[in-house]
């Protein structure tokens, strides 16, 4: 598969690249819009995911390579103003 880049990590898609980064950018979109008016305190989010990983994600390599930033999802809810966190923090 191609690989998406954000500003701080990578997300795995298939297929065509254009064509995923704007069907997804589109989904992560909508969902920031529909909760918007929402009363959110956090977001618990998978962690290392492309998608939703806070603190790492993996590369997209399929090596396990782990790469410091956040997933798409992630980083468009913190860009919102929407405080995330790691699955894994609250174990």
């Amino acid at each position: 598969g191609n690989l998406l880049k954000n500003a701080t990590g990578y997300a795995a898609a298939y297929g065509t690249a254009d064509i995923t980064t704007s069907k997804m950018r589109a989904a992560i979109a909508q969902i920031v819009d529909e909760i918007r008016d929402e009363d959110i305190q956090c977001a618990v989010l998978k962690s290392r995911s492309p998608t939703c990983g806070v603190n790492q994600v993996y590369d997209g390599s399929f090596s396990g390579k782990l790469v410091s930033g956040s997933g798409i999802l992630a980083q468009a809810l913190k860009d919102a103003g929407y405080q995330t966190i790691d699955a894994e923090d609250l174990a």
